[in-house]
C-alpha cells in the first residue's frame, strides 16, 4: 500500500482501554489489522486502562478516583466522557483524521463532537455488529464511494 492509499483513523474507545475483555480485545485487533493493512491509528480512550506495545493511545486526563476497569455503569462516566470529547477533540486537531471510528454508545456521543469539528467521515459501530459489517474494515479496504459510505447503522443483533 503506498501513502496516497494510507488512512489516518482517529479510534474512539470511551472505555478504559486496555484490559483483558470483549470490546478492548475487538479495538485492539481493529487496531493491529488497520496497521497491518498500512493505516496509521491512533486510540482515544479513558485516562486509565493498561499500555498496548505498537498501539498509539492517547487519553483524558486522569481522575484518581475513578480506577473501574469492568463493564457497566457508573456516574463517573458522564464527566469523563465530556473528558473525552476534549481530548479527542484535541487530537483531531493534531492528528488530522481521514476518519473517524467511534466505539460504543458513548463514542457515537463523542465522534458526533469530533465529526462536526473536523468534517471527516465517521463509522460508529455496535459492539454486537458481526465482522463482515465492521464499517471500519470496508472503509480501510477501499476508498472508493461518498465519504459517508463507510458509516452503516449499528447492529440489530
Amino acid at each position: 500500500m503506498n501513502a496516497a492509499q494510507s488512512l489516518r483513523v482517529l479510534m474512539i474507545a470511551p472505555t478504559p482501554f486496555f484490559a483483558d475483555r470483549g470490546c478492548h480485545v475487538r479495538i485492539l485487533e481493529e487496531v493491529r489489522i488497520l496497521t497491518r493493512l498500512g493505516h496509521e491509528v491512533l486510540v482515544a480512550t479513558y485516562h486509565h486502562g493498561r499500555d498496548v506495545p505498537g498501539v498509539r493511545t492517547v487519553r483524558t486526563l486522569s481522575i484518581p478516583w475513578y480506577r473501574k476497569l469492568a463493564p457497566g455503569p457508573s456516574g463517573h462516566k458522564l464527566y469523563v466522557d465530556l473528558l473525552l470529547v476534549a481530548k479527542s477533540l484535541e487530537a483531531a486537531a493534531t492528528f488530522r483524521p481521514d476518519i473517524v471510528h467511534a466505539h460504543l454508545h458513548e463514542g457515537v456521543f463523542v465522534g458526533q463532537f469530533v465529526r462536526a469539528r473536523t468534517g471527516a467521515p465517521w463509522s460508529p459501530t455496535s459492539r454486537a455488529a458481526s465482522p463482515a459489517r465492521w464499517p471500519i474494515t470496508r472503509a480501510a479496504g477501499s476508498r472508493s464511494g461518498s465519504p459517508g459510505s463507510c458509516s452503516v447503522p449499528p447492529s440489530r443483533g
